[in-house]
């Protein structure tokens, strides 16, 4: 993801990443190797967290792409195929 982040981002891609960690030191000592520099959030409750709930998220990582309207057009992508549908959603969104 981070170098995704650094190639698109100025196109408009943006990731917002939610933990399902207990342990705020350990989350944070991640984000820093990972070298994770987007938004980050975690209400630091685990698998308990309203928002894996939400959106069935059972597995990690899970990863979710969402257009310019806020709707999901795709689930779990990674590789090239995430690269092709991000390049295709931000030539729709031009």
């Amino acid at each position: 993801y981070v170098e995704l982040y650094q190639t698109y981002r100025d196109a408009g891609f943006e990731i917002l990443a939610v933990s399902v960690d207990h342990d705020e030191r350990g989350w944070k000592a991640a984000i820093a190797k990972d070298r994770a520099t987007w938004r980050h959030l975690s209400d630091l409750v685990g698998w308990k967290s309203p928002l894996a709930a939400t959106y069935q998220v059972t597995a990690l990582p899970a990863s979710f792409l969402i257009d310019r309207e806020g709707r999901i057009v795709a689930k779990d992508l990674r590789g090239a195929a995430l690269t092709q549908e991000l390049k295709r959603q931000l030539a729709l969104g031009r």
